[in-house]
């Protein structure tokens, strides 16, 4: 089973901006371009500790119904 992904558009339900998104992702060392096509390992985000960021993660596991 593969792993559960986060993606750009959890972000934008939670109101994020694409500037302080791509800060984040840099600052972290984390793809930000993976993230908007793609998507990427939920924990990634979540490792990184910051709260604003985890919304990200528990909005992609409450779309799952988790």
């Amino acid at each position: 089973m593969s792993e559960p992904l986060a993606h750009i558009r959890h972000a934008k339900i939670l109101g994020y901006c694409a500037k302080g998104l791509r800060q984040f992702f840099t600052i972290h060392g984390l793809d930000y371009l993976q993230f908007v096509r793609h998507g990427i390992p939920e924990h990634l985000i979540w490792d990184t500790g910051d709260e604003l960021a985890r919304r990200i993660v528990l909005e992609a596991r409450k779309e799952r119904g988790e």
